[in-house]
């Protein structure tokens, strides 16, 4: 079974551009909803990668657009350790 992942939180609250390869399996939610809304660009081999690098590394827009894409897609998220926490105490 493949396995496998870096985060992609970190370089995006860092405002970078997100890439990442085929085996997101440790973060499959996230790289989906990502991939979904425009927020990574997710490739399936070297060429690919190229590819996608050179048109971030030319394009200012579709940087900034999936950057911008990306915090989106983290705001969804955020608070849901206090939502968790109040849950578990209100079943208390």
């Amino acid at each position: 079974m493949a396995h496998g992942g870096q985060n992609p939180v970190e370089p995006i609250i860092g405002d970078k551009p997100v890439i990442f390869g085929p085996h997101m399996e440790n973060f499959a939610t996230l790289a989906m909803s990502l991939v979904a809304n425009n927020g990574a660009i997710q490739v399936n081999d070297a060429g690919e990668l190229e590819r996608a690098a050179e048109k971030l590394l030319r394009d200012d827009e579709t940087r900034r657009l999936l950057v911008q894409n990306a915090g989106k897609v983290l705001a969804q998220h955020r608070g849901a350790t206090a939502r968790t926490a109040q849950l578990i105490v209100d079943l208390g």
